[in-house]
């Protein structure tokens, strides 16, 4: 479900930060295939509109994306161990950086989208959302 946020960039901002991992279950059955569920970040501002969370080659986070590096395939991944993810893929954190122009309004949303299945679930972590004083390059996302 889509969640959107219309806020003014407060004075002396010239961009912000957040980040992501992203997860799925849709994991092996589907890698490879055109229809995964996938994650987005979408900014509207008066220096960029589209999505800002995205893999090395542009396209948005999903089962094919290249940040793709978190393969549970027997089970036993340390960093699945106890949750609902044993026996699937994700991505380790990254972060996703923009830049907007200080005392703009800019809405930003970020969704999920289930793509031609009722079985097989993907999910996203957000944390750690902030301003940065500084220049910011982008939108870019990178490893954290």
């Amino acid at each position: 479900m889509p969640t959107s946020t219309e806020v003014a960039v407060p004075a002396g901002t010239h961009g912000f930060s957040f980040d992501v991992a992203y997860f799925s279950s849709e994991y092996p059955e589907f890698v490879g295939k055109k229809f995964n569920d996938m994650f987005i970040g979408w900014l509207e501002a008066s220096n960029w509109t589209g999505n800002i969370a995205f893999d090395q080659n542009g396209d948005p986070l999903s089962l094919n994306a290249a940040f793709l590096e978190l393969f549970d395939d027997n089970g036993d991944l340390p960093e699945f161990a106890n949750t609902c993810m044993r026996y699937s893929a994700g991505t380790r954190w990254l972060t996703s950086s923009a830049a907007v122009v200080p005392g703009e309004q800019i809405t930003l949303v970020f969704a999920i989208f289930d793509l031609d299945d009722v079985n097989w679930d993907s999910f996203v972590l957000l944390d750690n959302f902030r301003w940065s004083c500084g220049e910011v390059d982008g939108p870019v996302t990178e490893p954290a």
